[in-house]
């Protein structure tokens, strides 16, 4: 009986520590990009680039936020969709 709540003990310990790292992950994204939101501005086109900023902050850090504090992983599956929206936020900072 030790040895199973020892084992179940670890395996909540696992579940913690993923949630917590995916809601690093998420947080650090989203500070990056609002920083980066700063310097939407300066940019050549801003209403092109903030709305794509805004669209990948939205698409790839909820997701994340949703999945770790709810644990349920239904809306992860856009959050690469978000990833690309981030990226082309960058790509149209230095091209446009």
């Amino acid at each position: 009986l030790r040895r199973v709540k020892s084992i179940n003990i670890l395996f909540e310990l696992h579940i913690y520590t993923h949630f917590t790292l995916v809601i690093q992950l998420a947080q650090t994204y989203h500070l990056l990009h609002s920083a980066a939101l700063l310097a939407v501005p300066f940019a050549s086109r801003p209403m092109i680039t903030g709305a794509l900023f805004l669209g990948g902050i939205s698409l790839f850090c909820g997701p994340l936020y949703y999945h770790a504090i709810r644990d349920d992983a239904q809306f992860r599956r856009v959050t690469p969709y978000g990833g690309m929206l981030l990226l082309a936020g960058w790509i149209s900072i230095a091209v446009l």
